[in-house]
């Protein structure tokens, strides 16, 4: 994207009876490309104590030989004036310039809430050789007064082999004025799914009701001696406002399969002087 710009053609001869007039002409090269500028990325977080959230805006395709303007300005959600600072900003975009950054100040109250939104939105003058694409970025506001602490309820879980325990999960300090979603999924260890146990991938959604859930856990019966074996079960949350602690709890697995080893026959026969093969084995069960 570049101004207008010219070059010109010119006439000469050596005709001493020719005149040339006019013998110069302007030509005029109207420049017909754009640029795309847009939010990158297009969402955002940020912790109400954190006092400003910063986006980003960018040319996204073309380049630029000379400078255009675009407009920034804040418009508000389910996030209110009261939550952020209004904000409204010329950003300037040239051949050196393609990248700008907006900080929003962000009012960190003393109000229990859900996640805020508010939008940064572009526009631009008609006469700009802009698109702009994506307009608009959203800006969640993650409540940082209301905290809770939710983790197992025990960190150790031992279960017989082919039968289910019971895993619990629940707050352990805090209210819950809203919900609060929680993923419990299992790690392999000693301990492999699906062999030896059914793998665990378990939304849990709390709320003021409900601050305890418990989930069966399955293990898988086979006929192998084998040692106690492990694998781990764990919590994670995308949830700003929710701690996880413990986040980790060990599930133990004990065999209960047996084996019979035994002579292979009852009765051997040998002549005096000479040797006799004696064998033992496995009649029955898996090592």
């Amino acid at each position: 994207v570049e101004f207008t710009e010219h070059f010109f053609a010119s006439l000469t001869t050596v005709d001493p009876f020719v005149e040339l007039m006019p013998n110069e002409a302007r030509v005029n090269i109207l420049d017909d490309d754009r640029v795309t500028i847009g939010f990158q990325p297009v969402s955002y977080t940020v912790q109400e104590e954190d006092g400003f959230a910063t986006v980003t805006v960018a040319v996204l395709q073309g380049t630029l030989a000379r400078d255009v303007l675009v407009e920034f300005e804040t418009t508000t959600g389910t996030a209110s004036q009261l939550d952020f600072n209004a904000t409204s900003v010329q950003l300037m975009f040239g051949p050196i310039v393609s990248v700008r950054n907006v900080s929003i100040p962000i009012i960190d109250d003393s109000i229990v809430e859900n996640v805020e939104t508010f939008f940064g939105t572009l526009t631009r003058e008609t006469d700009q050789p802009v698109d702009l694409n994506p307009p608009e970025a959203e800006i969640s506001i993650l409540d940082n007064v209301d905290r809770v602490t939710i983790g197992f309820e025990q960190t150790t879980y031992t279960v017989e082999e082919g039968l289910v325990v019971e895993v619990c999960v629940l707050v352990t300090s805090g209210t819950l004025e809203r919900e609060a979603t929680v993923t419990l999924s299992s790690i392999n260890a000693e301990a492999v799914a699906p062999g030896d146990y059914d793998a665990v991938a378990e939304v849990l959604i709390f709320s003021a009701s409900e601050n305890r859930i418990c989930s069966n856990v399955s293990s898988v019966e086979d006929d192998i001696l084998e040692e106690d074996e492990d694998f781990t079960l764990t919590l994670n949350t995308t949830d700003g406002s929710v701690n996880l602690n413990p986040d980790e709890a060990s599930a133990i697995i004990t065999d209960d399969d047996r084996i019979i080893i035994g002579f292979e026959q009852t009765t051997y026969t040998v002549e005096e002087g000479l040797v006799v093969e004696v064998c033992v084995l496995v009649t029955s069960g898996t090592l």
